[in-house]
């Protein structure tokens, strides 16, 4: 009875595990690393623009509220244009914010590039989710969020240090276009 039950539990994750997830994990890996690598390089950076101490972390405030803001828009457009859409369009918003990091040149052009950014995190990760939960079959939606997930667990613990190693050798302007490529992956 025992093997029964764990073998009934392989074949259930085989259902988990299609060419669909793997595709959304990726993006949701590739663009979980974009936002994850600029953590620790932000407020180096906000400084380099003529931000003093107290403004530096303004940047991720404002990625974060941004996102927060616009989730709720996000999830609508998923439910009304289409997940695959929304997906597909947070991805090239994410693109986009990373080249203009490579042209930033003050403080408030930064600050709204952060907006942008936290936009595209918010409208690309509701439409991940909700694409997995389309993907993965109804009896093993819990396993395949929870797989799927694996991937901000990894961006969250590589892309910082990702991020400071590659803009110490190459600096953030040579970063910011990595994160580029690595959208440009994502979408592809």
């Amino acid at each position: 009875m025992v093997r029964r039950d764990s073998m009934s539990q392989n074949r259930g994750l085989l259902e988990v595990l299609s060419r669909d997830f793997f595709v959304v994990t990726a993006m949701m890996l590739f663009t979980g690393m974009c936002s994850e690598m600029l953590t620790p390089v932000m407020s180096p950076f906000s400084m380099e623009l003529g931000a003093d101490l107290s403004m530096a972390g303004l940047a991720g405030t404002v990625r974060g509220v941004s996102g927060m803001l616009f989730r709720p828009v996000a999830g609508m457009l998923a439910d009304t244009i289409g997940r695959k859409k929304v997906a597909l369009a947070g991805t090239l918003l994410y693109a986009l914010a990373y080249a203009g990091y490579v042209f930033v040149q003050s403080f408030p052009q930064l600050l709204v590039l952060r907006a942008v950014q936290g936009i595209a995190s918010c409208t690309s990760s509701t439409a991940f989710s909700t694409i997995i939960t389309d993907v993965v079959p109804h009896e093993h939606v819990t396993e395949g969020l929870a797989l799927s997930n694996v991937a901000g667990a990894v961006t969250m613990s590589l892309g910082p240090a990702m991020g400071l190693w590659i803009s110490g050798f190459f600096g953030e302007r040579r970063l910011f276009l990595f994160g580029v490529l690595m959208a440009v992956i994502a979408l592809l």
